[in-house]
């Protein structure tokens, strides 16, 4: 397709960082927004003066469709090489790990090729692309999938992206689990529900997730999405969505000046 592309301001320096944050987004399920979330938090603590990366940890064999795609990288890469981390990994290569900056952020990222070779990470691999982010804050896109849920153990914080489309909420039923395990083990977790609209009954949602913390993301536009693929744009760019994700990740989320931890309001309203 020939999408237009204009890059509309140039890159700030980022400032090195000497403590390291990991934040794991993850989905009660597929195609429940959780790249939109993670995308978000990316660029969120990029403008709050942060070093950070975007680390997408997926199943290129059966994804059905990439970032990479969305925000057009290939024209943003026209004039210089964007690293293909998957096939570096699959090569047992070495990882460059300044490339791939674009926005203020670092992106590691599946390509079209890999998704064309099914290329499909093993354990070792996987653990590799993980230990390969070093930045002041590494915001993990990490697929709903078991294989990557031991990572998520290791998280600062996890946010679990949810649709409370009923259906949706009984098919994630052994998700669910899983992950509520882990939050009664100690780990952090912040369940955001996405998609949200007049339809939706809040105290079923609530009553199903037994959360302490839960963030409502209003539903947004299609027409926004659909604007920012075909103009090129991260959906951060687009005013209107920016200034959804801004209402609700200043007023539910504080990091103090260290970023050692989430100071949140219970069961917070949008």
């Amino acid at each position: 397709m020939e999408r237009i592309f204009f890059r509309e301001k140039q890159e700030r320096p980022q400032p090195e960082g000497a403590e390291r944050y990991r934040i794991g987004v993850t989905g009660l399920g597929r195609g429940v927004g959780t790249t939109f979330v993670a995308a978000a938090l990316a660029f969120y603590f990029r403008d709050q003066g942060r070093q950070v990366s975007f680390n997408q940890c997926l199943d290129p064999a059966s994804c059905s469709g990439l970032l990479y795609d969305q925000v057009a990288m290939d024209k943003r890469f026209a004039h210089r090489q964007f690293e293909p981390v998957y096939q570096k990994l699959a090569e047992e290569a070495p990882m460059m790990r300044r490339q791939n900056k674009e926005a203020g952020v670092l992106w590691r990222l599946p390509v079209p090729d890999d998704c064309g070779k099914k290329r499909t990470l093993t354990p070792r691999q996987q653990a590799r692309l993980m230990a390969a982010a070093g930045e002041e804050v590494c915001i993990f896109d990490m697929e709903a999938d078991y294989s990557w849920d031991d990572y998520l153990m290791d998280m600062d914080v996890i946010f679990v992206v949810v649709d409370p489309l009923p259906s949706k909420l009984i098919r994630s039923r052994e998700r669910y689990r899983v992950l509520k395990k882990m939050e009664l083990a100690g780990c952090r977790i912040i369940w955001v529900v996405n998609k949200m609209s007049p339809g939706v009954d809040k105290k079923q949602v609530k009553n199903y997730l037994k959360a302490d913390y839960i963030l409502w993301m209003e539903a947004v536009d299609t027409r926004h999405v659909y604007e920012d693929e075909y103009f090129c744009r991260f959906h951060w760019e687009n005013a209107e969505i920016q200034r959804k994700f801004i209402e609700i990740f200043t007023k539910v989320s504080r990091f103090h000046s260290s970023l050692s931890w989430f100071s949140i309001s219970k069961d917070v309203e949008m």
